[in-house]
């Protein structure tokens, strides 16, 4: 299989444009140090991640293309490589943290082949990147989401050199060890979901309901006697009261959204509950 026809990608963007704001370079490089220690450890060469949210988690890759075959190669040391299908790596850079020479995009007529894999493809270009070198103990995400037996095999027999064993899941044994940045975005996901906002139900006979209620309401609901139920109902609110039949609740919507970095700029009192009527 020939590799050198490589997807042309655009030109490079800034790191700014292309990382989430709250996660920034520093964290990713740590990310990559905690998976490489634990790479070290076992005298690992190179490591193949499959699993999105590990892919994710080490690049900030983000999109829907792991219905085919994808694959982020982490070498002991230097760039890593991301390989996904040609169309998918056109856009890969606008939120991967990966420099385009990084995103590499195997041909569009190797998708959904029984003759060929597009990891043939990958290895053969694995090989022009000089990324190997001789004989090598090399892991891969055996039991990874959308990781296939056909994409083992393709790189164990494309690669001979390299004695790929299973990762036991090393990826998502240094995700769980979560850094100051990593809690910090935790904390303040939890103080979106306590804060004030609204739910939106559709009672029986059609008409909608807007229900809005503050951060320090929402526990009345199952305890107070004199607040309104969505069902209009006197509290406290039961189950049945707050689920009326075939209709929400849906998702809450803060009516304000905590911000970095002390995530205090919603602590002002929130208005009492009060159900409104829309037509």
């Amino acid at each position: 299989m020939n590799a050198q026809h490589d997807t042309v990608l655009p030109e490079p963007v800034t790191p700014e444009a292309v990382t989430p704001e709250a996660v920034t370079p520093e964290e990713y490089a740590r990310r990559l140090a905690a998976v490489r220690e634990r790479m070290a450890s076992r005298s690992l060469a190179a490591l193949f991640v499959g699993d999105p949210a590990n892919i994710y988690y080490l690049t900030g890759y983000n999109a829907w293309s792991f219905y085919t075959p994808q694959v982020l190669l982490v070498p002991a040391e230097g760039d890593v490589h991301f390989f996904t299908r040609a169309m998918d790596a056109q856009g890969a850079h606008r939120t991967a943290h990966l420099a385009p020479h990084q995103i590499h995009g195997y041909p569009e007529p190797l998708v959904h082949r029984p003759d060929v894999h597009p990891f043939d493809w990958v290895a053969d270009r694995i090989r022009e990147l000089g990324l190997v070198t001789g004989s090598a103990d090399v892991a891969m995400e055996l039991d990874a989401h959308f990781t296939s037996p056909r994409a083992y095999l393709a790189l164990r027999d494309g690669l001979p050199e390299w004695s790929i064993s299973d990762s036991r899941e090393l990826v998502n044994w240094v995700r769980l060890v979560k850094s100051d940045t990593e809690i910090a975005l935790m904390r303040g996901a939890a103080a979106v979901a306590t804060e004030a906002g609204e739910w939106t139900f559709t009672e029986q006979n059609g008409m909608p309901v807007i229900y809005s209620y503050g951060a320090t309401q929402l526990g009345a609901f199952a305890t107070d006697a004199t607040v309104t139920c969505p069902d209009a109902e006197d509290g406290p609110c039961t189950e049945g009261k707050l689920n009326p039949i075939n209709s929400g609740p849906f998702p809450p919507v803060p009516t304000c959204v905590p911000a970095l970095p002390n995530y205090n700029n919603c602590s002002a009192p929130a208005p009492p509950a009060t159900p409104t009527l829309t037509p």
